[in-house]
């Protein structure tokens, strides 16, 4: 993912996201949130609907974004970045 997520990006990205999750074969899956510029609560509620495929499917779902970068900033106010347990989803620093 890249640039905004929000209202205007979020009808492409969430069937994207969530098709994905429901077909793949892996048991790992990363969302990486290092390009992302701006996280609204489109945003957060598909990770949220993205832990919760995942967790259904027995995957394990890590959502990598960068320490002080905007949607770090929104998963920590909105109580999110620790809040998700592991291994549905886990917000670590990409490097």
């Amino acid at each position: 993912m890249s640039g905004d997520v929000d209202l205007t990006t979020i009808g492409d990205l969430r069937p994207a996201v969530l098709h994905h999750l429901e077909s793949t074969r892996a048991t790992d899956v990363v969302l990486d949130l290092a390009e992302v510029t701006y996280l609204s609560s489109c945003g957060v509620a598909l990770l949220l609907d993205s832990a919760a495929v995942a967790k259904q499917r027995g995957i394990s779902l890590e959502v990598h974004s960068r320490a002080g970068s905007p949607p770090r900033r929104i998963l920590e106010l909105a109580g999110l970045a620790g809040m998700i347990a592991a291994p549905a989803v886990q917000a670590t620093e990409a490097e």
